[in-house]
């Protein structure tokens, strides 16, 4: 709903969006996903704002598994894929304290990995 407000108060403004879940993580700190979201769910949920804003950008993070990604590349849902990242405030400096991590990073493929996985189907990689 929000998006179609947005889209007709702003029709030259261009949407995206980010579908990140919560994810477990071991720090010992009580927390409980309320509402975990399965696999299939979060399928129909891309599926269902790609079919709603078909312009949108859809990105598409880490925190999903490669298996999940790959699905959605298949299928030509997304506009944007991350590869390669740190979850750690300066965690593309020298230190490498795994204390820091804000969320565990599921997808493990290197950029060159991601980047072929992409090609594969279909779609051109840019190199950044």
């Amino acid at each position: 709903l929000h998006a179609n407000f947005l889209k007709q108060r702003f029709p030259d403004v261009h949407l995206g969006f980010s579908l990140p879940r919560l994810q477990p993580f071991e720090a010992d700190d009580g927390f409980v996903t309320p509402h975990p979201m399965d696999d299939e769910t979060y399928l129909k949920t891309v599926c269902f704002v790609r079919q709603q804003c078909p312009d949108a950008t859809i990105t598409i993070s880490t925190r999903e598994s490669a298996a999940i990604r790959d699905q959605l590349l298949q299928w030509g849902l997304i506009n944007k894929i991350s590869a390669g990242v740190s979850t750690k405030p300066g965690g593309y400096g020298h230190q490498h304290d795994e204390a820091l991590d804000q969320f565990h990073i599921s997808d493990q493929r290197s950029f060159a990995q991601v980047k072929t996985a992409v090609e594969a189907h279909g779609a051109k990689a840019l190199t950044y």
